[in-house]
């Protein structure tokens, strides 16, 4: 049903029993289509009663897309320019369109040619950067290495020197500490000398302290 139907759309029949139709709809809304665009949109100018002219409008192809992709009519549409675009000038706008677009597309390719060079040449930056990276990391990590081997050999030298110098100063004060501890020694047996005297005296005078009486003869 639908082919047959598309069919009888493009018969000649069909196409002149459209434009009739579309006569005399603009007959009765009083207006008239001033033009055309590429994607089959048609532009239309409303008269009043008294034949001024009143509202612009675009009647789309298909009513699903009611997008004004086509700019020929824009201007004139929107009141920026008073008469519609002849045949020429329609002409003449779409070679200008053309070569804007060649044009565009050039530029486009260049940007494309550009980036594409600029990518290589970052990714080519970026591998020089990351070797140097890890030259740098192998660098840092022998240094670190190094470093703590002269700390380990610094320490170990240190503590070698610490211990001959303690070994130096208590040789060195050997004598000293000997004739010290043979003072208090000496001291020592004088105080306990001292104290054996006390004692016997004190026993000795607790002797003669005691009565004669408990003591007998036998």
């Amino acid at each position: 049903m639908f082919k047959l139907w598309r069919r009888i759309k493009q018969t000649k029949i069909y196409s002149k029993y459209q434009k009739i139709k579309e006569e005399l709809e603009d007959q009765k809304l009083n207006r008239i289509c001033v033009g055309e665009d590429r994607m089959g949109n048609k532009f239309y100018q409303y008269y009043s009663y008294y034949g001024l002219p009143t509202r612009r409008e675009i009647r789309f192809l298909d009513d699903g897309n009611k997008v004004v992709n086509d700019l020929a009519f824009y201007d004139w549409l929107y009141k920026r320019q008073e008469n519609a675009p002849s045949i020429e000038e329609l002409q003449q706008f779409y070679l200008d369109q053309e070569k804007r677009f060649q044009l565009a597309r050039k530029w486009d390719e260049q940007q494309e040619i550009m980036m594409n060079s600029f990518r290589e040449q970052l990714k080519l930056k970026a591998e020089q950067y990351k070797k140097v990276e890890q030259k740098l990391s192998l660098e840092q990590q022998d240094n670190e290495i190094f470093q703590e081997m002269n700390g380990q050999i610094r320490n170990k030298k240190i503590k070698e020197n610490f211990e001959l110098n303690q070994y130096l100063e208590v040789r060195n004060l050997d004598p000293i500490l000997q004739c010290y501890q043979g003072i208090l020694i000496i001291q020592n047996e004088m105080i306990s000398q001292q104290q054996n005297k006390q004692i016997t005296d004190c026993k000795y005078f607790f002797f003669l302290c005691q009565p004669l009486k408990q003591y007998k003869c036998h």
